[in-house]
């Protein structure tokens, strides 16, 4: 079964059960919603109001969906066999309607009877007890009509409760569904207490029944719950493993991983088209049998096909990459993939030429149209706008890949310095996400205790320096404020032609030019500001020869 196929079956399966369709909601956040959370990351968090009491705009108290999440908290785990920035996961809920004994028979019908998953790899999860809530038996009871005792396990409330996506909000104990991925038949001493790595969770069935208060105090909602989420990319890795053994005859379960669905086989398919290597063969080849070229750059094939997807969901819906909250995440996102994409395709010379680069990422890209639909009316634009980062990257990278490279040849132990990774940082505008990735390459690690305390150190020193500096004579903030804080493209630019003038005035025999935005690095932690040359409107050319930053506004000091 395929992406398109799951899809189908699982809106003709909750149909049946006269559940209403419950349209996805935006991968952004609503922040007068929840001023606390930038992106979607589960499928129920968007459908808080409604478990709690509000009546949900479809009429219905019984909903499904397939809900796109967004999540980076492990951004860094990303190129292994199991994370992804950009996943969908599928659910079903009770806003007040049915309860335990539905949630549990439907799963179990919906896994073997339409997924025609083996019954015998199945096992389940209930939750233990503790102060507020007693065993479950209720959920041992209704999952001993599938399954034997020993494939029903009582685990404790860290493993089998969920609290509120916030500090508040609706809870409730859980049941969670195992599918076997180890080789062999188990041994019925093992579940997933005790044998994780060979289980995996395919589906949560949560009884949403408790309230927990801002004073951390929970009691029973009036109305019962339930929220259920299965991973998508999950659960069609399950179905091919299956589909594996049962026509090739092997257990391959345990080789594959979530990018080894249809839909990352057609953007490894366009990547090996453009780059050096050829996507390593998922199967039937285990990790084991790959050879040392392929173990190195899978996680890089693997990192570009999950950021390329995550930027382009987040662009189609209208984020653009900034130096700023969500903008920086997905600028972060597009530099990590660009960064990987260099190195399976490190002879590629054409990367300056935007009109090259557009037409081989779209064509990587075009794909993707088939599996999510939402992406084909802004496709063009949306691929203009990656491009337009992408190309101010490499500008960047130009800039500071020599630097890099000198800076990795001076150390001797397994330290990156604090100090190195401060300067990758502010002067060449590399995240230290990427740079302690960088370094790992070559056995190091960032000594991030230091760059963290000297960060703070540094805006310290330099919000006192910026009061020292104006305290002297003529207090110069007198002559900007109200002026906007100035734009720094300097990470990204060398040169600015759109600048415009907010403010020149002269303080002291000294002059000051101040621009809407500027390319000019200004003076922080000792560090003496840019110099250059500016050419103003009136084709007067003026030397730069410091700059300052005071409370956001860089001043341009004229020679």
């Amino acid at each position: 079964m395929d992406s398109i196929q799951l899809r189908k079956v699982w809106d003709e399966f909750w149909i049946s059960k006269e559940h209403a369709y419950s349209k996805p909601a935006s991968l952004i956040v609503n922040n007068a919603d929840d001023p606390t959370t930038m992106f979607n990351t589960a499928g129920m968090q968007p459908l808080v109001p409604y478990l709690m009491g509000k009546k949900h705009p479809t009429g219905s108290q019984r909903v499904y969906n397939i809900q796109g999440c967004v999540r980076t908290v492990d951004i860094e785990e990303v190129g292994d066999t199991s994370h992804l920035t950009y996943f969908e996961m599928m659910g079903n809920r009770s806003l007040g309607d049915y309860f335990k004994q539905e949630s549990i028979d439907w799963s179990w019908e919906f896994l073997t009877d339409v997924l025609k998953l083996d019954p015998e790899m199945l096992c389940a999860t209930i939750f233990e007890w503790d102060d507020d809530a007693p065993l479950d038996t209720e959920a041992q009871a209704l999952w001993s009509k599938y399954l034997p005792e020993h494939r029903i396990t009582p685990l404790d409330k860290a493993e089998n409760r969920r609290w509120p996506a916030g500090a508040t909000g609706p809870c409730g104990p859980d049941s969670e569904i195992f599918y076997r991925v180890g080789a062999g038949t188990p041994p019925e001493d093992s579940h997933p207490g005790n044998d994780e790595h060979n289980r995996l969770e395919i589906w949560n069935n949560v009884f949403m029944w408790y309230y927990k208060d801002d004073a951390g105090k929970i009691t029973e909602m009036d109305k019962k719950n339930v929220d259920t989420g299965m991973g998508f990319e999950r659960i069609l890795m399950v179905l091919k493993g299956q589909q594996l053994k049962k026509e090739w005859k092997i257990d391959a379960i345990s080789s594959l991983s979530v990018y080894d669905i249809d839909i990352f086989q057609s953007l490894f398919e366009k990547l090996s088209t453009y780059t050096a290597h050829p996507h390593p063969s998922p199967l039937p080849k285990g990790e084991g049998e790959r050879s040392d070229l392929e173990k190195a750059i899978l996680p890089s094939f693997r990192i570009v096909a999950d950021h390329l997807k995550t930027s382009l969901m987040l662009i189609n819906e209208w984020l653009t990459p900034s130096n700023e909250w969500r903008g920086y995440v997905l600028r972060r996102i597009i530099r990590r993939w660009y960064y990987h994409l260099k190195k399976i395709s490190p002879d590629d010379t054409n990367r300056s030429d935007q009109s090259l680069l557009q037409q081989k990422i779209t064509a990587i890209c075009s794909g993707l149209k088939k599996f999510y639909a939402q992406l084909d009316a802004s496709f063009d634009q949306d691929i203009k706008t990656l491009i337009n980062e992408m190309s101010q990257f490499e500008s960047a990278l130009q800039r500071w890949g020599s630097k890099i490279d000198e800076l990795l040849s001076k150390h001797e132990w397994n330290i990156f310095s604090w100090s190195d990774a401060f300067l990758l940082y502010d002067t060449f505008g590399v995240p230290v996400e990427l740079t302690q990735e960088i370094v790992a390459t070559q056995w190091l690690t960032v000594d991030m205790d230091w760059y963290v305390a000297a960060l703070e150190t540094a805006k310290q020193t330099s919000r006192a320096g910026a009061g020292n500096k104006f305290a002297k004579g003529i207090n110069r903030a007198d002559h900007i404020e109200w002026l906007p804080e100035t734009k720094f493209i300097g990470y990204d630019m060398l040169e600015c032609n759109e600048a415009k003038v907010l403010k020149d005035f002269v303080v002291e025999d000294e002059r000051y030019i101040v621009f809407d935005c500027t390319p000019f690095y200004a003076e922080w932690w000792g560090q003496k500001g840019d110099s250059g040359v500016v050419e103003l409107d009136d084709w007067e050319s003026v030397e730069i020869v410091d700059v300052m930053k005071y409370g956001g506004v860089f001043l341009h000091k004229v020679g």
